[in-house]
C-alpha cells in the first residue's frame, strides 16, 4: 500500500490502468487510495481481495459472499 500511495502519478490520470490483486483486508486499503485518493474510476482499476490471511479458502468464499467479505 505504501508503495502505491508515494508512487509518482501523472497528472492526467485519464490513461492510467491498474491491476492490483491480493489479500483482502490490504485490497481494501488499495481501494480507500485508487477511488478517494486518487480519483480513478472503477474502468480503470482491476481490484480483487482473492485470498484472506488466516483463513481457510472455504471460510474465505463463504465470507465473500457476506457484505463484510466485500470489497466493493
Amino acid at each position: 500500500m505504501t508503495a502505491i500511495a508515494q508512487a509518482e502519478w501523472p497528472a492526467n490520470l485519464n490513461g492510467v490502468q491498474v491491476f492490483v490483486h491480493g489479500e483482502r483486508e490490504a485490497m481494501k486499503e488499495v481501494r480507500k487510495e485508487l477511488f478517494d485518493r486518487r480519483s480513478l474510476d472503477r474502468s480503470q482499476v482491476s481490484l480483487s481481495g482473492y485470498w484472506a490471511a488466516g483463513r481457510t479458502e472455504d471460510l474465505f468464499q463463504a465470507e465473500k459472499k457476506l457484505p463484510v467479505g466485500k470489497i466493493l
